[in-house]
């Protein structure tokens, strides 16, 4: 096996790692790079907020499914005036995705017993 040449590799595994200089680079992104950054923001947020939908539906249809209406209505409800839930459902991390998921893994057990 061929090694490359370390001149070639430019600075990979040198950079700070330091959150000031991680939100830099993300600030050079979204505004110094020519692009509406307030339209790549909204759309970005809009595709995030699908998945804290999917985390709704899947917490009615589980407790529906199991307890009956009224339990999951019970549920939605206590989902959406969650503090966590209001304040990451529209934020761009994985928190909302993998609690939506992890909550429609455990409905298709349920369906599939």
């Amino acid at each position: 096996m061929v090694q490359p040449d370390s001149r070639a590799c430019g600075h990979i595994g040198q950079e700070p790692t330091t959150k000031d200089y991680g939100y830099g680079l993300g600030y050079n992104y979204l505004y110094g790079g020519g692009v509406d950054a307030d339209a790549l923001l909204y759309g970005s947020r809009i595709a995030a907020s699908i998945f804290a939908l999917l985390l709704a539906t899947g917490c009615f249809l589980l407790g529906y499914g199991l307890f009956g209406l009224q339990a999951g209505a019970l549920a939605l409800f206590l989902l959406i005036f969650e503090p966590t839930i209001l304040a990451h459902a529209a934020r761009v991390t994985t928190d909302t995705a993998l609690s939506a998921f992890l909550v429609l893994a455990v409905l298709s057990f349920y369906l599939y017993s």
